[in-house]
């Protein structure tokens, strides 16, 4: 066998020595370069926030949703089918089984897919006839009804994206609003977004909470619903006449006396002293005017029997000559 010397046993050592430690930096690049590139390295631990509820048939789905997609995130992906399958319960855990919902990747997808199986579709048209007609009811704040109005805006729409149902949300609010202060800041900007009546809501809130504070006297509240304003009079057309009752329960009262005189005063003449609706015959007081009196004519005297003496007119002169 071949006998190495001394130094050969040295340099073949040292050789090894470089070599192996090469391998070690290369591994950590390597893992350095996966950090980078992926991200830290995810551990299987239990998630800091609480599991939601479990879901059940009959539930509100938008709610459980929005709780269980920030639940899930916090799962690797190997792990979320799992974490989603123990957040339902009873028939809705047996759907999801059944129609193979979860066996494909866990997406937002995923979710929408989950809620046409485990809740009822409701009317489209029923529900588009409720957006369209929802207005601001009486008592109800302004944060509240945008809520309520983009939850119909979901279900009325369900093809369009969030930008178009919230461009139909900002239509419905400028129809409404019942305000009279947020009616006349909407239709001067009528292309505010939804975002921008939601802070001019609450600012008119906050200003009213003051008003209420300091007791300088509060206007009317924004949830309250306002009456329509007065329309303003009709200048065109003259207004009705008021009707004023000429006496008085007081019979002694007498309205004041009229320009004309005792003699010219047509109820003086014919009531004499007994008139009052003119004014002039008060109590203590004594006039003396002409009263006008009607005779009815009396008959003729029937005419004396007749002796014979009385004188025929005498004749025309033809007559008298023809007789002659």
């Amino acid at each position: 066998p071949k006998k190495y010397t001394s130094s050969e046993e040295e340099s073949e050592q040292s050789f090894s020595v470089l070599e192996s430690l090469g391998h070690a930096i290369t591994k950590i690049l390597s893992l350095l370069s996966s950090v980078v590139i992926e991200g830290p390295v995810r551990t299987r631990t239990t998630p800091s926030i609480p599991p939601p509820e479990k879901f059940c048939l009959g539930d509100n789905f938008r709610r459980w949703a929005v709780d269980a997609e920030d639940y899930i995130e916090a799962f690797p992906p190997n792990e979320r089918r799992r974490a989603l399958l123990s957040l339902l319960d009873g028939g809705a855990k047996e759907i999801a089984l059944d129609t193979r919902i979860l066996d494909e990747e866990i997406t937002a997808a995923t979710f929408v897919r989950l809620r046409h199986y485990l809740t009822e579709e409701p009317d489209i048209m029923t529900v588009r006839l409720q957006f369209q007609s929802r207005v601001q009811l009486p008592g109800e704040r302004f944060s509240e009804f945008v809520r309520q109005l983009r939850n119909l805006a979901r279900d009325a729409f369900p093809d369009l994206d969030l930008a178009a149902q919230e461009d139909k949300v900002r239509e419905q609010i400028t129809v409404g609003v019942r305000h009279q202060t947020l009616v006349k800041k909407f239709r001067k900007r009528p292309q505010i977004t939804v975002q921008e009546a939601l802070d001019i809501g609450r600012e008119v809130e906050q200003l009213e909470r003051i008003f209420h504070d300091q007791k300088i006297g509060l206007p009317q509240s924004i949830s309250t619903v306002q009456s329509p304003p007065q329309r303003r009079p009709n200048w065109s057309r003259p207004p009705p006449r008021v009707w004023v009752q000429p006496y008085r329960t007081n019979p002694d009262f007498r309205p004041p006396p009229r320009g004309t005189s005792h003699g010219d005063c047509v109820y003086c003449r014919r009531f004499g002293a007994k008139a009052r609706a003119c004014g002039h015959n008060r109590v203590g007081e004594s006039h003396s005017f002409p009263s006008r009196r009607w005779f009815a004519p009396a008959p003729y005297p029937p005419e004396p029997p007749s002796l014979g003496l009385e004188k025929h007119p005498e004749p025309n002169s033809e007559v008298a000559a023809q007789i002659r």
